[in-house]
């Protein structure tokens, strides 16, 4: 088994990116089958948590749309109008206390560029140069991420893909959070983000923008999240809290913070609750049944909008005339079907549902 970060933009709270920390199945190898493997496997374990529609974004991924956002492959354009991929601006324009940057680096394939021996003997990494432009260490994956948006800015017909497939995550299966710092799936995930809050143009306009909106503790690192997370979660746990306040029912504070679907049996309430993603941000959805006050179905969002889904019905209005009474019967069962497909298929299931079948 192995721990990797699904990247979700975040448009609630301080944080505009949140990694999710996903356990799924390793499989072993260099070659490029088994690095899919492992892949679809963490995809999987994903969509466990109702992460779905996640994007890996690395050479090995098996939508073209990744491969072609992999920092291997996204063309940076420099001041001189000439186009190099996001990794060799982004090594060549490493400082060491001993040297660099190493300019001649652009002229290298990536992976080459990536692995030249003086990125490891020219001592201690200092900053960043380019253009003649001196960037710093703090805050981090700051300069990776500036490289990595502006390249998004400069291919639009990839970009734009990004918000048309309205992905809900990213994937980096290269990416360990234990050894390397700047992730290719955050910097997308930050795109998003910026783009659906209305930011993108503001923040990208310069660097003293962006520095000053990265510098507002704006990215969640798997090491700092918890905090800004749990902010961005308190509507949820609060708006499901109040709804169950007359019979004293509450939500696991862990299972807010954790994404834990669950289920809660008390004061005569039987209640089914997950978590989901979409465009919009952060979700939990419930299904609450009690026989004396009919089935519940919301879904509520980080930003406090509540709204109302399907349920199952436990009456119709029916009619004197035997046709119209047959019609009106027909009527309810197969939208209560319909409505009890849909719980089924989120993993509410329907065995305890009334008026589904006759």
């Amino acid at each position: 088994m192995a721990t990797r970060p699904i990247f979700l933009p975040c448009f609630a709270g301080e944080s505009l990116v949140i990694p999710a920390e996903i356990e799924f199945q390793w499989f072993s190898g260099l070659s490029i089958s088994q690095k899919q493997k492992s892949i679809q496997s963490l995809h999987y374990a994903a969509s466990q948590r109702n992460i779905s529609n996640v994007l890996e974004i690395s050479s090995k991924s098996l939508d073209s749309l990744g491969v072609n956002l992999s920092a291997f492959n996204l063309k940076f354009k420099m001041r001189d109008g000439l186009f190099y991929t996001v990794e060799n601006v982004f090594q060549s324009s490493k400082v060491f206390e001993n040297g660099g940057p190493y300019i001649d680096l652009l002229g290298l394939s990536p992976k080459a560029a990536k692995t030249d021996p003086r990125l490891q003997n020219s001592g201690k990494l200092r900053g960043f140069r380019l253009d003649g432009i001196n960037w710093g260490l703090l805050p981090a994956t700051t300069f990776y991420d500036w490289l990595y948006l502006n390249a998004l800015k400069s291919a639009p017909e990839l970009s734009s893909q990004l918000l048309i497939q309205k992905f809900n995550g990213f994937s980096d299966i290269e990416f360990n959070p234990k050894r390397s710092l700047n992730c290719q799936a955050a910097s997308a995930a930050l795109y998003v983000s910026l783009v659906k809050l209305g930011v993108f143009d503001v923040v990208m306009k310069s660097k003293k923008s962006f520095l000053s909106r990265m510098q507002n503790k704006c990215i969640s690192s798997a090491s700092n999240n918890v905090e800004d997370f749990r902010r961005s979660m308190v509507n949820i746990e609060s708006m499901f809290n109040d709804h169950f306040w007359h019979w004293q029912i509450r939500i696991p504070p862990d299972d807010v913070l954790q994404r834990k679907n669950g289920r809660i049996a008390q004061a005569g309430w039987f209640i089914r609750y997950l978590f989901g993603f979409n465009e919009r941000g952060e979700y939990l959805d419930y299904y609450a049944s009690q026989r004396m006050t009919g089935d519940r179905h919301v879904r509520i969002y980080a930003d406090a909008l509540c709204e109302e889904l399907p349920a199952i019905n436990d009456y119709y209005s029916s009619s004197s005339d035997p046709i119209d009474a047959a019609q009106l019967e027909e009527k309810f069962y197969a939208e209560n079907q319909k409505v009890a497909k849909l719980l089924d298929e989120k993993g509410f299931g329907v065995g305890s549902f009334c008026g589904v079948t006759r």
